[in-house]
């Protein structure tokens, strides 16, 4: 279901997002090997905010790596949004994203926070959800398998949330993009576990913003 992946074709930003992962994480385990040498030697507390500090640089590698490896892997799956315009003071401006795969049908009792695999198949050109399982299900060729989280169930519906609802956009172009907002795609990457991460946003079919 999931083609080779050429090296040559890999997007530069993504490539330097997994080699940077790939330092940090030879870094800490190069501090926490020279903690461990050096414990006689040093302060308990210093032995601690070593370790602290490995910790979080261990946790930043594995995350970079995460979504590099799915943006690598996974196969390219076009949603149809509706956006809204709020902003972030962190970031500039970001689009909040509403699928229509984010409210479906509750098949099941589900608790809040509980994960979930929904399956998608391409229908005229956008991917739509055909079904909901509570393990990882048997795909067939043309199918794939988001993973999310159940947000809350009411009135027979389940919401649900996969960790791609908001795109950042360069400040300024929010409000002017959500204008447009009966035009959009967003193109995510869906790996074969079912983790999924954004890959950039399409006004009608061209491309507009890359999530970076």
């Amino acid at each position: 279901m999931f083609a080779a992946i050429d090296p040559l074709t890999v997007i530069p930003h993504q490539l330097a997002w997994f080699l940077a992962a790939v330092a940090v994480l030879a870094l800490s385990l190069t501090l926490l090997g020279v903690a461990g040498a050096r414990t006689r030697s040093i302060s308990r507390p210093l032995v601690l905010f070593i370790g602290a500090v490995v910790l979080q640089l261990v946790l930043l590698a594995w995350l970079g790596a995460t979504k590099a490896c799915t943006l690598y892997t996974g196969r390219t799956v076009t949603l149809r949004v509706l956006p809204v315009d709020p902003r972030d003071i962190f970031r500039g401006d970001y689009i909040s994203l509403n699928y229509d795969i984010n409210s479906l049908p509750a098949t099941s009792t589900y608790r809040d926070g509980q994960t979930v695999y929904v399956v998608l198949k391409r229908a005229a050109g956008v991917w739509k959800a055909t079904s909901v399982f509570e393990r990882f299900p048997e795909l067939g060729p043309e199918e794939v398998a988001i993973s999310g989280k159940v947000d809350y169930t009411s009135a027979g519906r389940a919401h649900i949330r996969y960790g791609i609802e908001q795109f950042f956009v360069p400040e300024g172009q929010g409000a002017q993009i959500e204008r447009r907002r009966p035009s959009l795609q967003v193109e995510i990457a869906v790996d074969r576990f079912g983790n999924s991460a954004l890959k950039r946003m399409l006004l009608n079919g061209q491309e507009i913003g890359r999530e970076s």
